[in-house]
């Protein structure tokens, strides 16, 4: 197994600094550089991941840090409760969540609520002139931190789906408006999603999961029509937001490096953006790098870094003939120890593309490292 140059730095970094309060620096959106072999220490046996006692103790009132950064494979609207609405490219998102196992979800599943106690989004905006971002992208913070994360986990390590307690809608313009706001949630979440195998299941360490949360694309639909605000002060496009199809793999390969257990993953599918007519649609070739450790002693997770890329295929309609619209995901979950400091989020405003210098209207983007 093989993992990229700046997996491997983290993992370095991150056991150095165990039992520190530091993050360990996050993936950037460009390409990885070229692979090489990832140092691991000889054991006499294969490593498993086994989960003691109960198997969502990850949940029983623990803190985690969340960060990712995404560039949207299409411009992804944003709406407020009334009138206004931005189309945003790329989004920084990082938050502080309290989890806490609520009610039992048959016999293995559970629903985990999740407090949000701090977020903070930086956002690209895809429209020159948007005098109302600033007012968008503060509705969102206020609505989705007044909110509770509902999580619907399953005792395998997979979370099925996500949703809000609190995050109230009263029409289809807010229905629009939160379903928006899961849909980046699902995103930042997605990183907790790994399903980990029974030990018979695995083979010289290696298990293979298929479909997993980080090769799914968020995508929006045009719906033909307009929507006139009750004012009559004039009509915007509405959207539908939903998940991508396709078929995607990861291989994961568990080894011990330094007293830890390390699950590097390395993955690769064709997705869809999910446009209704399949042959007019965008296809897209993703490809997922990532580690995480897990703690031997409960064998649940406690950081996962992670890097996705998408490019579209040559017959997509984004193409136009040639391969090259490009997605990027990554992002970075920790678990955090009760003592620790809250963490620094950051302030919610508009931001310039990556790559473009800051003027005093827009700060620059910082990719998150």
């Amino acid at each position: 197994m093989r993992a990229r140059w700046w997996l491997i730095a983290w993992l370095g970094a991150s056991l150095a600094n165990a039992g520190e309060t530091v993050a360990p620096p996050s993936p950037a959106p460009s390409a990885p550089p070229p692979v090489v072999e990832t140092a691991v220490e000889a054991e006499d046996d294969t490593p498993t991941i086994t989960i003691v006692g109960d198997r969502f103790a990850r949940w029983d009132r623990t803190r985690w840090y969340a960060e990712m950064q995404i560039g949207f494979p299409l411009p992804f609207p944003l709406y407020a409760a009334r009138n206004n609405e931005v189309r945003v490219t790329a989004l920084q998102v990082r938050t502080e969540l309290f989890c806490e196992k609520a009610f039992r979800r048959g016999k293995k599943g559970f629903e985990v609520h999740c407090d949000v106690r701090d977020l903070g989004l930086q956002a690209v905006v895809f429209d020159s002139v948007a005098p109302h971002a600033q007012e968008v992208l503060d509705e969102y913070d206020r609505k989705i931190s007044e909110a509770d994360l509902i999580l619907f986990a399953s005792d395998d390590g997979r979370i099925n789906d996500i949703g809000f307690e609190g995050f109230e809608a009263s029409n289809n313009r807010e229905l629009t408006q939160r379903e928006g706001a899961r849909q980046l949630m699902l995103r930042l979440i997605s990183g907790f999603h790994m399903k980990v195998p029974k030990p018979e299941n695995t083979y010289d360490g290696q298990w293979v999961e298929h479909n997993p949360a980080l090769l799914r694309l968020p995508v929006v639909n045009q719906v033909n029509g307009l929507s006139f605000s009750p004012e009559g002060k004039g009509a915007s496009v509405q959207y539908e937001t939903f998940t991508s199809m396709g078929s995607s793999y990861v291989v994961h390969q568990i080894d011990r490096y330094k007293g830890h257990q390390v699950v590097q993953s390395e993955g690769k599918g064709l997705v869809t953006d999910g446009a209704e007519n399949e042959d007019q649609g965008n296809q897209y070739l993703v490809n997922l790098h990532g580690v995480a450790l897990y703690d031997p002693s409960s064998g649940i997770m406690t950081e996962r870094v992670y890097a996705v890329t998408g490019e579209t295929t040559a017959s997509s309609r984004l193409s136009d003939g040639w391969g090259g619209s490009l997605y990027f995901h990554s992002g970075r979950l920790q678990k955090l120890a009760d003592e620790a400091p809250a963490s620094k989020v950051g302030p919610t405003r508009r931001v310039a593309p990556p790559g473009v210098e800051a003027t005093e209207a827009l700060p620059a983007w910082v990719a998150m490292e």
